[in-house]
């Protein structure tokens, strides 16, 4: 039962449910062969893939392993902190966040070869969602604030002040305040920032109900545009190549549509959560 699946032009990899986190390898329909254990504790985004090896949060949620997919060498990348959301790869760094004693939480990011934290921003409360690529970093606040940090911040050196992080709109929507909390996403691109907002369903509602969407911003801020509505679940919700896609776990299906908008098509695919 995977936790995770995840593939590149040689081979199928995917982790177990329960197995203590075993990473298995499948190479041109071939044996299905165990690289390894380590990736036990997993959350959404928790797992990542480059063309070398495999990132997760360890057993203890405080350190990220890293496994080579050939080899299944592993080395652990020392954090020492609690962590915290996703996990994202950009170039030769892993970002990712951690919770801090006072509340004040941090994004960070760490060199894949194991070295010092970078720290990147701080931000109030927990850190629910955030997305990284070579353009920077976007997150997600516990007010429903978008926030963003340049480039500069994943280049700079370790020893170097971060630049200031910019606020480029809000979602209310996504607030922790909020009187029924609603579950949101990010993904991004070059050119938008996706925000997926599932509201959660009340003691009495029926559930689920047709009111989850996908909203859309320009990299550099402005407003939300819709570009699908009347959704029943939104999960794993990413940019892939043109295409935005997502899953409905209820459903079983797989949804694609043109990241510059366009026509969405949904494709059958039981267990699409995995």
């Amino acid at each position: 039962c995977p936790n995770w699946m995840g593939a590149d032009s040689d081979a199928l990899f995917w982790v177990s449910q329960f197995d203590d986190g075993t990473l298995h390898k499948m190479a041109g329909g071939g044996p299905v062969v165990g690289l390894g254990r380590g990736c036990s504790r997993m959350t959404p985004g928790s797992l990542q893939m480059d063309r070398d090896a495999l990132f997760c949060t360890d057993g203890n949620w405080q350190n990220i392993l890293r496994m080579d997919k050939a080899t299944g060498n592993q080395a652990l990348l020392r954090v020492a902190k609690p962590l915290r959301g996703p996990i994202r790869l950009v170039d030769d760094q892993v970002v990712l966040g951690y919770a801090e004693p006072n509340e004040l939480n941090r994004l960070a990011a760490l060199p894949k070869q194991g070295g010092p934290l970078k720290p990147l921003a701080a931000v109030a409360g927990a850190i629910s969602t955030f997305d990284a690529d070579r353009a920077g970093v976007v997150w997600l606040d516990q007010d429903g604030a978008i926030w963003s940090l340049p480039a500069q911040a994943l280049s700079r050196p370790v020893t170097a002040a971060a630049p200031p992080a910019r606020k480029l709109a809000d979602a209310r929507v996504c607030s922790r305040a909020a009187r029924m909390p609603t579950d949101c996403a990010l993904a991004i691109d070059a050119d938008y920032i996706f925000l997926s907002v599932q509201p959660r369903c009340g003691s009495h509602d029926p559930c689920p109900k047709n009111t989850a969407r996908i909203e859309r911003m320009p990299r550099g801020g402005g407003g939300w545009v819709s570009v699908a509505f009347s959704l029943r679940t939104v999960q794993n919700m990413q940019v892939d190549g043109d295409n935005l896609t997502w899953a409905d776990c209820l459903g079983g299906t797989i949804s694609r549509m043109p990241r510059k908008g366009g026509t969405t098509h949904a494709f059958q695919a039981p267990g699409a959560c995995w």
